[in-house]
């Protein structure tokens, strides 16, 4: 095998061309050729690239592979996935929502290195938003329903059919932990209510409580005002609820508050390696009619991941997101070929166009595809990312720490 990385890696550089797959040949007719990706997982494609793309096609003993020329987007020149075998290490990378998930991608970032890093650092990323009672949008922080009561909603995914969810959970504090468990222990996809808590419960994790004083504070100020229907929280003058940014520089961003109530973390995460996981948490829509539950939790709205194509997450109003099943949008234009940047952007224009926009709605979306290369767009200007990329084969220790950027897409000005 190592004889043939040295042949791909030869090749590559004398053709300019990139791997994108090597297979084990089988006994076919003479004019096909089925294909099992190296790397453990069973495709089975039957294929024609031998006989058909002669010049694109190199066989060395019981192996042939498929070369492509690979643009900047990650995308190969036919459509395929640069690099879908994770024959050719790359970078590991993570990407989170918003301005303080960057705190919580550096907290999960030495867990990436590790085999079956990808799901740990996902959740562990949650988890550190979860605790913090600064993060007025998730875990402990979160503000409350209209009656006062927080209630917790998440999920995780490795791919189509290993993925778990909770909805409103009560009495613990760690949802996205919690969804894991669902994936991991039992033959379900989602649990909601009291038996999301039984089920944490029997399972060990302790419960907690989920109000925080902070939290409980700006609850009794919002009925005190009149308990309004939208929650402008850009307009909240020191009431010490927003994130403080990981260079302890301040409190959130001041392009981020009018958004301020929007902040579910969705995270992204790609092991050097190849493997990809995705976790989504949130508190919900802050003052909630009790049992609302948005998109978060749900596979294919809040979060989606398939380890062929790519993943995405999103954030924002979850009901405009739910209605386009917004990321599981997002992973689909990019098997269609999209660059994440356009399927990121055709996703947004599918919320648009649903109409009836209200000041305070808020979508945005981040995509990450199976070659690494990623992207961020927001309906409206105030969302911004969190990324880390570094490290290299041996695992995911990289120079410096997260940074936090602009979206690539920015649909509308208002």
């Amino acid at each position: 095998m190592q004889d043939t990385r040295s042949c791909l890696a030869d090749a590559s550089a004398d053709t300019g061309l990139v791997p994108t797959g090597l297979w084990r040949r089988r006994r076919r007719p003479a004019n096909e050729v089925a294909m099992t990706w190296d790397g453990g997982r069973d495709d089975c494609r039957a294929s024609q690239y031998i006989a058909s793309n002669p010049r694109v096609a190199c066989v060395w003993g019981e192996y042939s592979c498929q070369f492509s020329r690979v643009g900047a987007d990650g995308m190969s020149n036919n459509g395929a996935m640069a690099n879908p075998s994770g024959l050719i290490p790359r970078s590991p990378v993570m990407l989170a929502t918003w301005s303080f998930g960057a705190r919580a991608i550096d907290a999960a970032w030495p867990q990436l290195g590790a085999p079956g890093g990808a799901l740990d650092a996902v959740v562990t990323a949650c988890r550190e938003a979860e605790r913090d009672p600064a993060v007025d949008s998730v875990g402990y922080g979160g503000l409350p329903d209209r009656d006062g009561h927080v209630t917790l909603d998440a999920c995780v995914m490795l791919a189509p059919g290993k993925a778990g969810s909770v909805a409103v959970l009560s009495r613990h504090r760690h949802p996205a932990a919690v969804a894991r468990l669902v994936m991991e222990r039992t033959p379900h996809l989602m649990i909601a209510g009291s038996q999301a808590d039984a089920f944490a419960g029997e399972c060990g994790v302790p419960e907690e409580p989920l109000l925080s004083p902070e939290a409980k504070a700006a609850w009794e100020r919002w009925r005190a005002d009149g308990a309004a229907a939208a929650v402008d929280q850009s307009a909240d003058r020191g009431a010490g609820l927003r994130p403080v940014d990981g260079a302890g520089g301040g409190r959130l961003f001041q392009e981020e508050r009018r958004w301020a109530h929007h902040d579910t973390i969705g995270v992204l995460a790609a092991g050097a390696t190849g493997e990809m996981a995705g976790a989504c948490s949130t508190s919900g829509t802050p003052y909630k009619r009790p049992g609302r539950v948005g998109d978060s939790p749900i596979i294919g709205h809040g979060l989606w991941v398939d380890p062929e194509v790519g993943a995405a997450t999103a954030t924002g109003t979850g009901e405009l997101i739910s209605a386009v099943c917004g990321s599981f949008l997002v992973v689909e234009r990019m098997r269609a070929g999209a660059a994440p940047r356009d399927a990121v952007e055709e996703a947004l224009r599918r919320v648009e166009r649903i109409g009836g926009l209200e000041p305070h709605h808020q979508v945005a979306f981040v995509a990450m595809a199976r070659s690494g290369a990623w992207a961020a767009g927001a309906l409206r200007p105030g969302f911004l990312v969190s990324v880390r990329e570094g490290g290299g084969p041996g695992g995911a220790a990289g120079s410096g720490g997260a940074r936090v950027e602009a979206p690539a897409v920015v649909l509308r000005g208002d």
